[in-house]
């Protein structure tokens, strides 16, 4: 019977994790965090307080490599998603500036920009996306619309 000995008991410790990380997705091949996709907001806090979109003016973002979008209860807006080892930032945030009814879809909308500039790391639990930042927590489900 042969062993691996120490070095090689240390490349397949290495070479499960690796596998581990890949298979549960929490990973992709630059270390980060797996987060391109279609998300909908499904709760949210920020600087502004808590993020209560009314019916039919969903909070959604779209995440393709280094872009976002989306639609922010009222205006779509957009940017570029910047990584810098484990942190995530969302950087030139710009949105379109119509104004809206209800109210409620413009104070929303407000408090989740805010919230997105905020934002300084990325996680993702199952199928949840989580952006959070310093007063911040923004939870994201698929957006299957």
């Amino acid at each position: 019977m042969r062993t691996l000995g120490d070095q090689g008991h240390r490349r397949l410790a290495g070479a499960l994790l690796v596998t581990l990380l890949t298979a549960c997705g929490g990973m992709n091949a630059g270390g980060s965090v797996a987060i391109d996709g279609d998300w909908r907001l499904s709760s949210g806090t920020g600087p502004e307080g808590g993020i209560d979109p009314p019916d039919g003016h969903p909070v959604t973002l779209r995440i393709e490599s280094d872009e976002v979008d989306g639609t922010a209860a009222c205006n779509g807006y957009g940017g570029r998603l910047a990584e810098d080892g484990e942190q995530v930032r969302v950087e030139e945030l710009y949105s379109t500036e119509m104004a809206c009814e209800p109210e409620e879809a413009m104070t929303a909308e407000s408090a989740y920009l805010a919230a997105l500039v905020e934002v300084d790391s990325a996680t993702v639990d199952g199928d949840t996306l989580i952006l959070s930042g310093e007063d911040t927590e923004l939870i994201f489900r698929p957006d299957d619309a």
